[in-house]
């Protein structure tokens, strides 16, 4: 009697529908940060003009004192990112009519992460921070000192640009202070009716606060949260990001891809300060 070799993965009975396991497919910082530079080549030039003195009085002779604004520039050099794909007919038939579109989401949801991820290396290279431990999160002082500590380096605190990117455990112990979580204390609402649920930020303190989980150290003892203004960080893409699908007829297989080219750097150090949590204490 003859063997069956089927293989096994032939007589399942698949869904008509994909589903895909849970990821970032979109990026949350770059709403944060200052995306202006000048591209030449391969290396992106953020200018960066000094902090000006008293403003001058007229000569005794009638003419104004002229001077030139100190300025300086922070350069990056752009990298440039690719998530490839490639699919045969067979990895079709035995999966799913839908996994050149799943894939091609897959590669842009990569894309996007990458940008983020750039964005939180550049951000890791500070080396101000409110302590070098864990804050305590659920106190309303540990945001206070975070804040002042921008304030006195004449960070503006009322521009709108000022940026706070924590876990989703220390943004839930965020929501244990009273001045976080009412109402009576927060001026810009939320959850307005048809605003967009990704990267939504709330505004609290002068402050717009995001939850991402792609911080460093995230789920452990010292994850690195962050506070900072737009201008101090900047991010620079040669362009949007390209999305490219198409199919090898020689070969008989389909391909997507998607690239990007950018960097990211901080511009103004003093505009950014690491706060540590402890993503693994256990809720009170």
């Amino acid at each position: 009697m003859p063997t069956n070799n089927t293989e096994s993965t032939m007589r399942i009975d698949y869904s008509d529908e994909w589903h895909q396991d849970f990821e970032r497919s979109s990026t949350i910082l770059k709403q944060a940060v200052s995306s202006s530079g000048i591209v030449k080549a391969k290396t992106v030039t953020f200018d960066v003009a000094d902090t000006t003195g008293r403003a001058k009085t007229r000569q005794r002779d009638g003419e104004l004192p002229y001077g030139r604004p100190d300025t300086n520039q922070v350069s990056k050099d752009l990298e440039e990112h690719f998530e490839p794909y490639i699919i045969d007919d067979w990895d079709v038939f035995r999966n799913n009519s839908q996994l050149r579109k799943l894939y091609m989401e897959k590669a842009m949801a990569v894309i996007n992460r990458e940008r983020d991820a750039q964005i939180i290396e550049e951000l890791d290279t500070t080396t101000t921070e409110l302590s070098a431990s864990a804050s305590d999160f659920p106190a309303l002082a540990t945001f206070q000192a975070a804040t002042n500590a921008l304030y006195v380096n004449d960070i503006p605190s009322d521009d709108g640009k000022l940026w706070g990117v924590v876990t989703p455990t220390a943004y839930n112990r965020m929501m244990t202070i009273d001045e976080f979580s009412s109402a009576d204390y927060v001026d810009v609402k939320p959850f307005v009716e048809g605003a967009p649920a990704v990267g939504r930020a709330k505004h609290w303190n002068g402050v717009n606060w995001l939850r991402h989980t792609g911080l460093t150290g995230f789920g452990t003892a010292l994850a690195q949260c962050y506070l900072f203004h737009s201008s101090a960080v900047g991010h620079k893409d040669d362009g949007e990001p390209t999305f490219k699908a198409g199919e090898d007829e020689k070969h008989n297989q389909h391909w997507c891809w998607a690239r990007t080219r950018h960097c990211a750097k901080v511009i103004l150090p003093r505009g950014v300060i690491r706060i540590h949590h402890n993503d693994t204490a256990a809720f009170a």
